[in-house]
């Protein structure tokens, strides 16, 4: 998705800012609100053990906006660590979501260079994937992405979050 993206009123006590994440898509002219609690349970409450599934969301305020209980951070020294979220059941299958921004971020609309219209993430995203090919390793996806976005000027950072711990090493 790469859209428009907002905040709404934490009705269920699961975040501790006090606000939900949402995205909002347009679907035959009618504007629809989709909360994180939502799209927990229809992606990532729904990917079956042995299967994977890959989330982005290239919108404004959406860090957590599928509420996934690992959260993953580059350091310093170029390795990973996570966070644990444990207010959310891990996933029974593998879910990855890269997000446009930090939850508390707007996410920049764009031209790519061909210009044409695009999220910065989504263009951030596509060419590091043209670089790597199918075979690029995991955390490349958030290395690679906040570089890319670094190196032009963008202030927005990129958020990786999984439903359960897997291998940044690997290919997902």
């Amino acid at each position: 998705y790469s859209g428009h993206g907002g905040t709404l009123t934490d009705t269920n006590g699961d975040e501790a800012s006090g606000y939900d994440s949402c995205i909002y898509p347009c679907a035959n002219g009618i504007l629809e609100t989709l909360s994180d609690d939502e799209l927990r349970a229809a992606l990532a409450a729904r990917v079956p053990a042995g299967c994977k599934c890959f989330v982005v969301l290239d919108s404004c305020h959406s860090g957590t906006a599928v509420d996934l209980r690992y959260l993953w951070q580059t350091t310093a020294a170029g390795a990973m660590s996570y966070t644990e979220d444990q207010a959310y059941d891990k996933t029974a299958g593998d879910v990855l979501f890269l997000s446009g921004c930090k939850d508390t971020q707007t996410s920049a609309d764009t031209v790519d260079a061909q210009y044409r219209p695009a999220g910065a993430l989504t263009w951030a995203l596509l060419d590091t994937w043209r670089a790597y090919g199918p075979a690029i390793k995991t955390k490349y996806l958030l290395w690679d992405v906040r570089k890319f976005l670094k190196d032009r000027g963008y202030s927005q950072i990129p958020q990786l979050s999984t439903g359960r711990y897997i291998d940044l090493q690997n290919v997902f």
